[in-house]
């Protein structure tokens, strides 16, 4: 929104969800020093100053947490230093601090709310509780609800507190809800929610905390998760920062802004059948560039690093050389993409042989049982039983084959056995080919 909707509309509003006061990435020591990086750059408390300084820039109307601002009950001296100058520093730009408590600060943040002068703690207790917004522009109702301790089996939204607020809000103001919570998770102890209740209610939005991967929040009614401010390990690849929000007499909009200072990916690289060791590395470097350049270079004004775990695929006359670089391969070094350091903390091989599968598949051999075993795998088949000699060739060949480590989705059953059939596979003509044997 330009410059003449923003002053039409009024400040907007700026949402972060969980900020983990205490916590610091999952990123390799070893690579900081050679990129320039202190670590404190890359912290949790970083993030937060950034975005505090942000908010005094853009000059915006309030800023709202939501949840797990402190990390855990036992951060919270170290979160109330770093809390309390945030908030001192807004509430002197006049900016106004509103938060709700989450499972992790379901103690600490209504503790420090109350010694810290300018913060407000939407439904302190686990109550229902709307605050119409002060400032100039569109009437903004805030609805929240807090953790009134660490487990919360019920769902929030059944609480007649939730309807009562809402009748006793404007009618004429935007209304903005905002929990920590687990969507769509009835089994859950932390708050789950409801997304059809939370969809019922006359909002213009929903934004939640606790899950740390943002949502897309597109939409005239946007409903989901803001994400953790700055990520914070490979599990939470992707854009991560605060959301502004602008109301108008034409509804909301709202958008992300990238101000986390680590940004972690996890990326497919192909390769061709003329892939060396040497090359894989330059093809690593083009396609980060091609596939996160622009989004590295909106950043760049606060990225400070980004951090990657590779796949490389592609089919391939000889894969050794791919074995070779992995083996060889050390997490600390770095590469430069738009002026930004990346390192590579793990390459794993996602290659398969280039082979004529439907000849090696009429073999009576081992890998013609295999050949077979991944037919039937890519027709889209489960075998209710395999046989001893394919199961021997699976546990024998392919051991770890699906351990894909953290900042992957668990693949299901037959993703797992066509991972571990082509992994057996190309072990075994690698073996056929150099004459060697197990």
């Amino acid at each position: 929104m330009n410059d003449r909707g923003d002053a039409q509309a009024g400040r907007p509003v700026l949402f972060a969800g969980d900020i983990h006061l205490g916590r610091r990435p999952a990123v390799p020591g070893s690579v900081l020093p050679e990129a320039g990086i202190e670590a404190h750059e890359l912290s949790a408390a970083a993030a937060w100053r950034t975005t505090v300084s942000y908010a005094i820039e853009r000059r915006v109307r309030a800023v709202v947490l939501a949840g797990d601002v402190v990390e855990s009950d036992n951060d919270r001296f170290e979160a109330f230093g770093h809390l309390e100058a945030g908030a001192t520093t807004l509430i002197e730009a006049g900016i106004p601090l509103f938060a709700v408590a989450g499972n992790h600060d379901a103690a600490a943040l209504p503790l420090l709310a109350e010694r810290i002068s300018g913060v407000t703690l939407l439904g302190a207790g686990g109550r229902w509780e709307y605050v119409p917004l002060p400032g100039p522009g569109a009437e903004i109702d805030l609805l929240g609800w807090s953790f009134p301790e660490r487990i919360v089996r019920n769902d929030p939204t059944l609480d007649p507190g939730l309807e009562a607020a809402i009748r006793s809000r404007r009618s004429s103001a935007h209304l903005i809800g905002v929990v920590h919570g687990d969507l769509d998770a009835p089994a859950s102890i932390y708050a789950p929610l409801d997304r059809s209740r939370l969809e019922a209610t006359p909002a213009d939005a929903w934004l939640l905390g606790h899950i740390h991967r943002p949502d897309a929040l597109r939409g005239p009614r946007p409903a989901g998760y803001l994400g953790s401010l700055a990520a914070l390990d490979a599990g939470e690849p992707g854009i991560h920062g605060p959301w502004e929000l602008t109301a108008g007499p034409d509804g909301i909009t709202i958008r992300q802004v990238p101000l986390s200072p680590v940004r972690f990916e996890n990326l497919d690289v192909p390769l061709g059948e003329a892939a060396t060791a040497d090359s894989v590395m330059d093809t690593i470097r083009e396609t980060v560039e091609a596939a996160l350049g622009e989004t590295i270079a909106q950043a760049a004004p606060w990225l400070k690093l980004v951090v990657l775990r590779i796949a490389l695929t592609g089919q391939l006359p000889d894969r050794r050389a791919i074995g070779e670089l992995i083996a060889r391969h050390e997490p600390s070094s770095f590469f430069h993409v738009r002026g930004v350091p990346c390192i590579v903390t793990k390459i794993e091989d996602r290659t398969r042989p280039a082979i004529d599968l439907d000849a090696l598949s009429g073999e009576t051999s081992p890998a013609g049982e295999v050949a077979r075993l991944i037919r039937t795998l890519e027709s889209g088949a489960v075998p209710k039983e395999l046989d001893a000699p394919s199961l021997e060739i699976i546990r024998s060949w392919s051991t770890g084959a699906w351990d894909l480590g953290p900042g992957y989705d668990v693949p299901d059953r037959r993703e797992l056995l066509l991972h571990a059939a082509w992994r057996a596979l190309g072990t075994l003509l690698d073996h056929r080919t150099t004459g060697e044997t197990r």
